[in-house]
């Protein structure tokens, strides 16, 4: 006879978690791993996706998530160039 614990769950439990886009989180990897240094990316969207070997749309979605969170920092020209720079408020 096993003792009862109520902090202990009766049956087992797995949680369902909201799938993950893996483009965007390789994206969001490798945007990290070209600014963690100091570094900036730099160029047209295209550019820089193309640079990282991943989608527009990955690209899109991992910079405006990385924003958010407040990781990211991102400055757009008339030209449409983007520079990608770790944010401040993140060092």
């Amino acid at each position: 006879m096993s003792a009862h614990h109520p902090w202990l769950p009766t049956e087992i439990f797995t949680p369902r978690l909201a799938p993950v886009d893996l483009g965007c989180l390789v994206a969001q990897g490798r945007v990290l791993d070209a600014v963690a240094d100091g570094g900036t990316l730099s160029g047209t969207l295209q550019e820089v996706a193309c640079s990282l070997g991943v989608s527009v749309g990955d690209l899109r979605v991992a910079v405006d998530e990385l924003g958010q969170v407040g990781w990211l920092a991102l400055e757009r020209d008339a030209d449409d160039q983007i520079r990608l720079a770790w944010a401040a408020e993140a060092r």
